[in-house]
């Protein structure tokens, strides 16, 4: 009796490619993302003439954006997007090693822009019983970062099997951590990335309450702010198909949108961190059309 052979893949299954719609999808939010970063720097730096601790955080959350976005080209072009088994053999190593260090700096960026709203609505709540609530999220959210980045970079003993799975048994002696304890760990930080950002979309409603101004402009403001709602919205929908990432074979396949996901989360917090910012744009436009007409 002869061996079974493998089953062959149609020309359909081989051409199957979703790379380009991930890139559209991304390079629309990024640079959707990036003018609306532009805007907010415009505003701060020609308007106001200021720029805060808030606008650094955004500032370095705009350059591991673009970082990510270099490293999601890179392995767009190496295969992802691809079914797993069509993805050629040279290039499985490169691309895990390039989603290792992607990880690592979309943690970071998450961050950042967290970092960014924080230190925002620390001027907004300067003298109310929310500050110290605010210092303490922040301190707990630099905490939270650099513990993320270790288990990442350190999910395996040598750290280099992280990306190169022949150090791994069966052919090799690296110890890292089971599937399960890394799913877990994943979605336990997705859970606390959710936690915050709810933190950070609800907080300004009672804050802005207080501020002298009037009933309109407290309305625009919570209601812009309250944006980050839907960057919410959007890690709670990562973190379920996070779930189910781990137990996809078809990782650079079908798993792929779980890395679309994450830059859609991403440019979703940046804009909705920046929104508030650009009154002082709108009103300086409006109040120029007045004149005009």
């Amino acid at each position: 009796q002869s061996p079974p052979t493998a089953p062959t893949m149609s020309p359909e299954y081989l051409a199957w490619n979703i790379g380009p719609k991930l890139l559209a999808i991304d390079c629309t939010l990024f640079g959707l993302a990036m003018v609306i970063v532009i805007l907010r720097f415009y505003v701060r730096i020609f308007i106001l003439k200021i720029f805060g601790m808030d606008d650094w955080m955004m500032a370095i959350s705009a350059l591991l954006s673009m970082t990510c976005i270099a490293l999601f080209v890179k392995v767009i072009k190496l295969g992802l997007g691809r079914h797993a088994e069509v993805v050629k053999i040279e290039n499985v190593f490169p691309i895990l090693k390039y989603l290792y260090f992607y990880g690592i700096f979309v943690i970071f960026a998450y961050s950042f822009i967290k970092l960014s709203i924080g230190f925002f609505l620390l001027r907004l709540a300067d003298r109310t019983k929310w500050r110290r609530f605010l210092q303490g999220t922040l301190v707990f959210l630099v905490l939270f970062t650099l513990g993320s980045t270790f288990a990442i970079i350190f999910q395996c003993d040598p750290v280099q099997a992280g990306w190169d799975l022949t150090m791994r048994p069966p052919t090799g002696t690296a110890q890292c951590f089971s599937m399960d304890v890394f799913k877990n760990v994943g979605v336990f930080n997705s859970v606390i990335n959710i936690a915050t950002d709810l933190i950070f979309a609800l907080i300004p409603i009672p804050i802005v309450w207080k501020l002298q101004v009037n009933v309109r402009t407290k309305i625009g403001l919570a209601a812009t702010m309250g944006l980050g709602l839907f960057a919410s919205a959007t890690a709670i929908y990562k973190t379920a198909i996070q779930y189910n990432f781990f137990k996809e074979p078809d990782w650079s396949g079908k798993g792929s949108w779980y890395y679309i996901w994450q830059q859609i989360e991403m440019n979703v917090g940046i804009i909705s961190a920046c929104l508030p910012t650009l009154k002082p744009l709108f009103s300086s436009f409006f109040e120029h059309v007045l004149t005009v007409t």
